[in-house]
């Protein structure tokens, strides 16, 4: 498991799953390699068996909380937000003290329609980490889908003021909203990014690219793969793990980009 560990840590998923699989051949009990062979197969988009694993992992109170948090992320990205409400539900009964398990809650709760309630979490979140984005961002809806706008936009200025409009709070934001499954979520965040400033990395243009083409949308990846490659490489090292696939898809794209070169060197 240790070797899988750091096969997953440097992005090499397929390799990280042998190992995983190798130490529950060796003991079918050990739910720690339940749990990490769950997050190689997300990593990897074989979210069925993910799913197996990571509900197999949950056996162990020691993973109950994490395993449920990835499962109420992979449910939502399917649509099964009633599931994927279970789900927050046992990782906050596990860990109590998770913020972004909450934020995941009032996420998935306004999209259930169950916008008091998501204002509620939310707020809740607030009062834990004032600097919690994805809550902030879904108290700002839940207040628009109640028709109280004044408040909203009380939110949307507060969010701005504290982002400082930072390309990494941006992308960072985006990524929470991926993780569910929300791409349009994520693009319309980057999209206020590219709007209200002429700083935008261009890692920014690659992430809407990918998220463009998860919907459907080719010409928008297009455009915005042709943006990357035109923007600052200047101060821009991307260190997620989330920007393996984007770099990899971008360059598929587009293999003669040399600030896409620049960056997955740097990635490396």
């Amino acid at each position: 498991t240790a070797v899988g560990l750091i096969y997953l840590k440097n992005g090499q998923f397929g390799e990280a799953l042998k190992y995983f699989e190798k130490s529950i051949q060796r003991d079918v009990s050990f739910y720690k390699a339940w749990y990490f062979k769950g997050l190689a197969q997300l990593w990897l988009g074989d979210l069925q068996d993910a799913e197996k694993s990571l509900n197999r992992s949950s056996y162990d109170l020691g993973y109950y909380g994490a395993a449920h948090f990835e499962l109420a992320q992979l449910t939502a990205s399917q649509g099964r937000y009633e599931r994927a409400l279970e789900h927050i539900g046992r990782s906050i009964n596990g860990n109590g003290d998770n913020a972004q398990a909450y934020a995941v809650k009032a996420l998935i709760l306004n999209r259930l329609a169950r916008h008091e309630q998501a204002l509620a979490v939310a707020e809740q979140v607030q009062r834990m980490d004032p600097m919690d984005f994805l809550s902030l961002t879904e108290k700002y809806y839940a207040l628009t889908n109640l028709g109280r706008n004044a408040e909203a936009q009380e939110v949307y200025d507060q969010a701005l003021r504290l982002s400082r409009l930072d390309n990494e709070n941006f992308l960072e934001l985006a990524i929470r909203y991926a993780r569910c499954g929300q791409y349009r979520h994520a693009v319309r965040i980057l999209g206020i990014l590219e709007e209200k400033t002429d700083n935008v990395s261009p890692m920014v243009y690659y992430y809407l690219a990918y998220y463009h083409n998860f919907l459907g949308d080719s010409a928008q990846a297009a455009g915005y793969l042709a943006k990357g490659s035109a923007a600052s490489a200047r101060y821009c090292f991307p260190s997620r793990l989330e920007s393996l696939p984007v770099l990899s898809w971008a360059i598929e794209q587009a293999p003669q980009d040399a600030v896409l070169q620049y960056t997955e060197g740097g990635q490396d």
